[in-house]
């Protein structure tokens, strides 16, 4: 089967078993599904600094140069997600789980009239694969998008390349850790370091970024106001076996829009949890298993 057909087939069975028909849920039931995320107000910062590059929605397919990106001013839900990175769940069906989560939060915001108001965006911070294979961002590279996601979309507003660091060894992009850390609910700042508030993240790895506790690059759904501070942050696997969906992301809208559950669609959808870890770029992965087969050297050895 083709690789467009595998992506094709996953994602509809994703949507058809995450999916329930729009409810609206109210009273107590309605107050107790906003999940807060205990973040600090923190503005939005993206990994790769003033490296960060988007392609908007209708440009996906033309022959248009990504752009430098900044925050549009309008009230975003940002889902950081990889692109390349193949441990864990396989790649075709953790992009078509990510992809899934984001055509729902993007049919919610259609049924209601919000689509104009709030904006959605796909982060991709994993590296794209080599230079040699992208060529350069001048002549448009068809994988900008990576080509196992944009058989599925990915259905957002903007296409958002933003890669961190994770060994803090790239000039240029935040360390995974030195990103995430002050979106935590645990973490205070001290000095210019934030420290865990937890016993327990500390026993998982939080302070040493060497750790298998920074591997885990799973989905990570940041709610942004027009000011472009996070008021929610919901971070997938990290110290727990916990991936966020649309369902939280959606439920964070509509407690800080202040939408009446009465008044409004909502999508019934699981959460389903799902192992995302770091791994070298993909097609240098490919690269040095297919040099290993061949008994051959591989240049980046």
């Amino acid at each position: 089967m083709k690789i467009g057909n595998v992506v094709l087939a996953s994602f509809c069975a994703i949507v058809i078993a995450g999916c329930g028909d729009s409810t609206s849920p109210s009273g107590k039931k309605a107050n107790s599904l906003y999940v807060p995320s205990g973040v600090a107000a923190t503005p939005m910062v993206f990994p790769a600094g003033d490296k960060t590059t988007f392609k908007k929605f209708l440009d996906y397919d033309k022959p248009v140069s990504p752009a430098p990106y900044s925050h549009p001013g309008k009230w975003m839900v940002y889902m950081a997600a990889t692109g390349w990175t193949n441990e864990g769940l396989d790649i075709v069906t953790r992009l078509s789980q990510d992809a899934s989560q984001m055509r729902v939060i993007q049919t919610f915001l259609y049924d209601n009239n919000l689509s104009n108001d709030v904006h959605t965006a796909w982060i991709q911070y994993d590296m794209n694969p080599s230079p040699e294979y992208l060529e350069s961002l001048e002549k448009v590279p068809s994988n900008y998008i990576p080509i196992f996601l944009k058989m599925v979309g990915p259905p957002v507003n903007y296409f958002i390349h933003s890669p961190v660091s994770r060994t803090g060894t790239d000039a240029g992009h935040l360390r995974y850790d030195a990103w995430l850390k002050p979106y935590m609910s645990h973490t205070k700042k001290v000095g210019g370091l934030y420290e865990t508030t937890s016993d327990f993240h500390k026993l998982q790895g939080y302070d040493k970024y060497p750790s298998e506790y920074w591997d885990h690059w799973a989905r990570h759904f940041f709610i942004v106001n027009p000011d472009g501070v996070v008021v929610d942050a919901y971070l997938s696997n990290m110290g727990n076996v916990k991936s966020y969906g649309a369902k939280t992301a959606i439920h964070s809208l509509i407690h800080h829009l202040k939408l009446d559950y009465a008044k409004i669609k909502v999508p019934d959808v699981q959460e389903i949890n799902y192992k995302s870890m770091y791994s070298a770029p993909y097609w240098d992965k490919v690269a040095n298993e297919t040099y290993d087969v061949l008994g051959l050297k591989s240049n980046a050895n």
